[in-house]
C-alpha cells in the first residue's frame, strides 16, 4: 500500500487588536496623525496613541510606508480603516505621488492602492479622512502583497482609538 500527499490547513480566528507587525521583503507600515492647526495657522501632524483625545471632526491623516529589498511587479497594498473614518478623496482613479504612479480604489471599509511595478527602496503615501462618529473602535491593517508572487505579503498593526 501506497501512502497518498496529503495536506493540512488550518485556521483560527483572533482579535484584531491580537495582530502584530509582520513583514520581511516587502514590508508596509501604517502611522496614523492628528492635524492640528495652531493659532497662527500653522499646521502640525500628531501621532495618533492609545492615549490621544480625538473628537468628532478630527483631521485623521494615514502614512503608509513601503519598503521593498527587491524591485517587483503588480503590487496590491489594501488599508482598512476604521468604521468612525470617512475619506475626504472619494473619487478613484490614477495617481502620481513623488515619482511614482498608482490606481487608487476607494471603497466603504477600505482604501485599495494597484501598483504596476515599484523598485526597491521606500516609498510614502498619505491621505486623509474625517472622524465622522464617537465611541471604541479599531483602525484596521494595512495589507500589502506581490500578485505575481503571493508567498510576498506583509501587513501592518492594528490599535485601538477612543473617540470622544
Amino acid at each position: 500500500m501506497r501512502a497518498l500527499p496529503g495536506e493540512l490547513y488550518a485556521q483560527y480566528l483572533s482579535p484584531i487588536s491580537d495582530v502584530k507587525q509582520q513583514g520581511g521583503e516587502l514590508n508596509v507600515k501604517k502611522e496614523l496623525y492628528v492635524e492640528h492647526i495652531a493659532a497662527d495657522g500653522k499646521k502640525s501632524l500628531r501621532p495618533i496613541t492609545d492615549v490621544a483625545q480625538l473628537s468628532v471632526g478630527d483631521k485623521v491623516v494615514s502614512r503608509l510606508t513601503i519598503s521593498l529589498d527587491r524591485a517587483m511587479d503588480f503590487i496590491q497594498l489594501k488599508d482598512q480603516r476604521a468604521a468612525c473614518f470617512e475619506p475626504i478623496g472619494t473619487l478613484s482613479g490614477y495617481r502620481w505621488n513623488n515619482g511614482f504612479g498608482y490606481y487608487v480604489d476607494i471603497k466603504d471599509a477600505s482604501t485599495n492602492f494597484f501598483f504596476d511595478g515599484l523598485g526597491k527602496g521606500v516609498y510614502v503615501l498619505e491621505y486623509s479622512y474625517r472622524i465622522s462618529r464617537a465611541g471604541m473602535y479599531e483602525t484596521g491593517l494595512a495589507t500589502i502583497q506581490s500578485a505575481y508572487a503571493p508567498e510576498y505579503v506583509s501587513h501592518s498593526a492594528s490599535m485601538k482609538m477612543t473617540i470622544k
